[in-house]
């Protein structure tokens, strides 16, 4: 088990990977979670031999798959 960030038990253990609900990985949002140093991000990203890493989506794909994806806040 990987160590965890103080004071912050929402965040995964240190080096876990992360997924929405369903497996659905269009995108991820974040933000810096500690108030008094900086955080620092490392993302490995793979994919299966001859797809292009990165594919974007067009509006109707995305609002298609909005039920795979964990709530977003609104305010």
């Amino acid at each position: 088990m990987g160590a965890r960030r103080p004071g912050n038990a929402a965040a995964p253990p240190l080096g876990a990977g992360f997924w929405e609900p369903g497996g659905d990985a269009i995108h991820y949002q974040d933000g810096n979670a500690l108030p008094d140093a900086r955080t620092r991000f490392a993302v490995t990203m793979m994919c299966a031999p001859g797809r292009p890493m990165l594919e974007l989506v067009d509006e109707k794909e995305l609002a298609e798959r909005a039920h795979l994806r964990a709530p977003r806040p609104t305010a």
